[in-house]
């Protein structure tokens, strides 16, 4: 087994302590917002994170599409790497800046593969949904998010506009 061999799996109430463990990390280095975590930086606890993630599949929100949220741990030791939000359809907004796949990666384990092999295991997820391709987007200043967006087959469309912040906007064909 190789020690950065990562799944995907539905957030349960027995992984609150992490979760809320790995949201302290993310706010440490990078503010409130957690990008395609689902809401984890305002969230008020970990249940309501938690029940609001399971409310997204079914889009009990209609300002929502439906979605699905995975915690990402490491095989080796069970660690939580990242989170990931799973858009099953794009709305307009969607379309244009925050695509099918949202994720990020707690701090301590950016730069080491991590996001890479997350956002792969999401696009098989999106092939279990019956898409054939896949929007992701990212800062244009996110060197990091693009190398992985890359890595897994991005193809840069376009660049747009969203709250004077430039946003690139990338289709990754799924096989």
């Amino acid at each position: 087994m190789k020690p950065n061999q990562v799944i995907l799996y539905e957030p349960q109430e027995s992984d609150a302590e992490a979760v809320w463990s790995f949201r302290a990390s993310c706010q440490q280095k990078d503010g409130e917002h957690i990008p395609g975590s689902a809401g984890l930086g305002i969230a008020e606890s970990f249940d309501m994170w938690l029940q609001s993630s399971r409310e997204r599949y079914i889009a009990k929100d209609t300002r929502m599409v439906p979605s699905t949220v995975f915690l990402a741990k490491r095989i080796s030791d069970n660690a939580l790497i990242g989170i990931v939000d799973i858009r099953h359809t794009l709305d307009d907004h969607l379309r244009f800046v925050g695509g099918h796949i949202g994720y990020t990666v707690a701090p301590q384990f950016r730069r080491h593969g991590y996001g890479t092999k997350i956002l792969g295991a999401a696009l098989s997820h999106c092939k279990q949904l019956g898409l054939k391709r896949a929007l992701v987007t990212c800062d244009k200043t996110n060197l990091g998010s693009a190398g992985v967006i890359l890595a897994n087959g991005g193809v840069l469309e376009n660049e747009v506009v969203d709250n004077s912040r430039v946003k690139q906007r990338y289709w990754i064909e799924i096989k």
